[in-house]
């Protein structure tokens, strides 16, 4: 049994994936999601949608009932186990939810402003009432211009945005080169703690599972942008 992200975010991985579905069990987590729960692309680009669903912990909770269904359909006798496991983590999810919410909701209007070097965080401003600007697109693979650099810089010098934050799966060239356009615009902005996207922290580590991950996340964007612990 497979399970992949879906929405693309496989690239062309997702046509052998495709194939393998006629011998064995391949599921996409986010096929039950409803797609106008979904953020649309940006128009002209290859995008369907925007892939980083698990940023909004409501989408993550449709993924794990889809993955519980999955399991329940090819292995029906021990169906009582994977429910009882999703109504766990579905109540832990609850928690989490809430205390990003409460975590970030200190940090003033004006600050609100997520500023990272890939644009993976939409669906998290989303549902935590963050304004969001990545510098590049929604692929790691995409390369900022020197317009996106000083686009942002000149959002960072309105809003007064004392931080900006590096990612774990992206180089920090871009960010270090937002600083200095920043720079000039007369904003003194830092680089704050780096936040997890398309991957989580080492095994072993609270960071390594989503739950952990994403209290990670919103403590690091909390502190950054000033909001009280």
């Amino acid at each position: 049994m497979i399970f992949y992200g879906g929405l693309q975010l496989e690239g062309r991985m997702a046509d052998l994936l495709a194939d393998l579905s006629t011998r064995q069990v391949t599921k996409a987590i986010t096929d039950d999601i409803p797609r106008d729960e979904l953020l649309a692309p940006e128009p002209g680009t290859a995008e369907q949608y925007d892939p980083h669903v698990w940023f909004d912990v409501g989408l993550w909770a449709h993924a794990s009932r889809t993955i519980a269904a999955t399991l329940t359909e090819r292995d029906p006798a021990h169906a009582a186990d994977y429910r009882a496991g999703l109504d766990r983590y579905l109540a832990q999810l609850d928690e989490l939810d809430a205390y990003v919410r409460d975590r970030l909701a200190p940090i003033p209007p004006e600050r609100r402003l997520l500023v990272t070097s890939h644009d993976a965080f939409e669906y998290f401003g989303r549902r935590y009432d963050l304004d969001v600007a990545g510098i590049q697109g929604i692929s790691t693979a995409a390369e900022a211009t020197t317009a996106d650099v000083e686009r942002v810089a000149a959002l960072i010098a309105d809003r007064h945005v004392p931080a900006v934050f590096v990612e774990s799966s992206v180089p920090p060239q871009t960010i270090d080169a937002l600083v200095a356009a920043a720079a000039q615009r007369g904003a003194h902005v830092r680089v704050g703690a780096e936040l997890f996207t398309d991957a989580a922290g080492e095994p072993g580590t609270p960071e390594g599972t989503y739950v952990g991950m994403l209290r990670a996340n919103a403590d690091r964007i909390a502190d950054g942008l000033g909001g009280a612990q």
